[in-house]
């Protein structure tokens, strides 16, 4: 069966980290800068945006069950595929089924993610490219307008493109080496069919009801400003928020207690001991104000929402055609969940099994 490995060198305005990979790759300022590509044992080839679409693509797609398509951590590499060279330069669509991963492999066998501490774990030769790594990193984001100019523009000429596909081929080389090393045990067939449905619920994403959730995020923001603005009339503009803690702390003090700290307990036994009525609500809102369900509630959801990828419709909201549907997407989750049962020795091949069934289950 033959095996393609492959990379992809990318550039973008948005951050991956901040983003995750199938926001980034959605983001339409994304950009793919090279492909670089070997088949089995033969040289590296590259492709460039105005390059053809390579033979070998067409082939995998003609007859994708012969084939095995390898990238180091292929989450991102997926996306960018799908997002970008499928939907922009006419790649074909590839099943998920061919599809591998070598970093979720290493991780699998207890060795690092990281390209170049898993070749030296494994005694690949590998030469760290420091000049390439710059280059690729003064790539990846567009530079700094310059005094009159608008839009984006990036660090580009042809003798930087070439530099960047010797790195991107060096990196190929490795994946390859790194997934036929002697040492790298393969995934059972079961952990790989977890791995597979684990791929089809990334690629998916979890849909949740848009406006919902923004009108939810302004209701409690707006509460919060509310039990502030309380706060600062009760006190007469001493505390103005319920984060203040050492005002906080000062102003009850003040009025006959003899408090350490504002955390709950002590409001709690502040509140009990039947404090003054001005004291009583200063307190009462500071234990409202203070919950962590609703500070969890607005930071998780404000932050899926910056990284929602697209909106669409599906079956929960079928019946509201107006509600916009995001999508939430995670980024190298199968990485994590695959390596369970082998990164922990101690536990059962079917419990690890099961715990990552139920975790699947609840996404």
């Amino acid at each position: 069966m033959p095996t393609l490995y492959f990379d992809t060198e990318t550039g973008s305005p948005r951050s991956l980290h901040e983003s995750g990979a199938w926001a980034y790759a959605a983001c339409p300022d994304t950009r793919v800068w090279c492909v670089c590509f070997a088949i089995d044992d033969g040289e590296v080839q590259s492709w460039t945006p105005n390059d053809p679409v390579p033979d070998v693509f067409a082939a995998m797609a003609a007859d994708p069950t012969g084939w095995a398509v390898v990238a180091h951590g292929i989450e991102f590499d997926r996306a960018i595929y799908e997002h970008i060279l499928v939907a922009r330069h006419a790649f074909p669509s590839l099943p998920l089924d061919i599809q591998h991963c070598s970093m979720s492999l290493a991780l699998a066998n207890a060795y690092p993610a990281e390209l170049a501490r898993l070749c030296s774990a494994l005694g690949i030769a590998y030469q760290k490219d420091r000049e390439g790594a710059l280059l690729m990193r003064q790539m990846a984001h567009p530079r700094k307008n310059r005094k009159g100019e608008k839009g984006i523009h990036w660090v580009f000429d042809a003798a930087k493109l070439a530099r960047l596909i010797t790195y991107c081929a060096q990196d190929t080389r490795c994946c390859r080496a790194v997934w036929t090393h002697p040492r790298l045990v393969r995934l059972t067939p079961s952990e790989r069919q977890l791995q597979i449905i684990d791929a089809a619920i990334n690629r998916r994403g979890v849909h949740f009801n848009r406006r919902f959730v923004e009108n939810a995020r302004d209701l409690s923001m707006r509460e919060r400003t509310a039990l502030n603005n309380k706060l600062s009339e009760l006190t007469d503009g001493a505390v103005t928020s319920v984060d203040q803690t050492k005002r906080l702390l000062k102003y009850i003090n003040k009025h006959g207690h003899n408090l350490t700290s504002v955390d709950r307990q002590s409001i709690s036994a502040a509140l009990a001991a039947n404090p003054e009525e001005a004291t009583r609500l200063v307190l009462e809102i500071r234990r409202e104000g203070a919950r962590a369900s609703t500070r969890k509630f607005v930071v998780s959801w404000l932050g899926a929402m910056k990284t929602t990828a697209c909106a669409v419709p599906c079956a929960f909201t079928a019946a509201l055609p107006a509600v916009g549907v995001g999508v939430v997407r995670s980024y190298r989750t199968s990485n994590a969940t695959i390596s369970t049962s082998r990164r922990t020795p101690s536990m059962p091949s079917w419990l690890a099994t099961a715990k990552h069934s139920l975790s699947t289950a609840r996404r």
